[in-house]
């Protein structure tokens, strides 16, 4: 992770989750993360194809020069990067990683922006990772910022990060099961894929 907002969230959220694979939603105070809630926000996981924004900072807002509240998180990307995305937001949802993604923005006169995302999964109402938190950080803020809005993305790199260093899902087997699958099983192999970098999982 890159970017401060995503290093100070990632920080906040592995203290309130412990030994468990999240928090829950309840446990996040926004006062204890103020200095990033301009480019926080929460997915809400209905399926594997429907994850809605329930809260969104305003500086994200702010890039996209609308409100983001109840609008899908894939519909403002390319149809060429929903399926890498969906992967992505997959192992959040069902094996409790964590995931932060480089981004190429453009407003609508081809002037770029980069973007840090971060996803982690909470847990809400008592069931698991139904919901995500996040962070979406400017890399800087051109003086075009919150007037022309972002328009369109090109994702740079993908990463999966295992906070335990190994997926959940590996953590429920049994040794004998564990022994027979590698220790990293990252989401794609890695290298080069089309126009995206894709990093193998790690710690951070």
């Amino acid at each position: 992770m890159k970017h401060p907002s995503s290093r100070r969230l990632y920080e906040y959220w592995s203290l309130l989750r412990g030994h468990r694979s999240a928090p829950d939603r309840g446990e996040i105070d926004p006062s204890h993360i103020r200095d990033i809630l301009p480019d926080t926000f929460i997915l809400e996981v209905t399926d594997r194809a429907d994850y809605a924004y329930r809260l969104a900072g305003t500086r994200i807002c702010s890039g996209y020069c609308r409100e983001l509240k109840e609008r899908s998180f894939l519909s403002l990307w390319r149809e060429a990067d929903v399926d890498a995305l969906t992967r992505m937001l997959e192992g959040v949802r069902t094996d409790g990683a964590a995931a932060v993604i480089g981004v190429k923005g453009r407003n609508q006169r081809g002037q770029e922006i980069g973007f840090e995302i971060t996803l982690l999964p909470l847990s809400y109402g008592g069931q698991s990772h139904n919901r995500i938190l996040g962070v979406h950080a400017p890399t800087e803020v051109p003086y075009w910022f919150g007037v022309h809005p972002v328009v369109d993305h090109e994702i740079v790199s993908l990463r999966l990060i295992w906070p335990d260093e190994t997926p959940s899902y590996l953590r429920r087997r049994t040794r004998e099961e564990l022994d027979a699958v590698p220790a990293i099983m990252p989401i794609m192999p890695q290298g080069r894929r089309g126009h995206l970098l894709v990093y193998e999982g790690g710690k951070r």
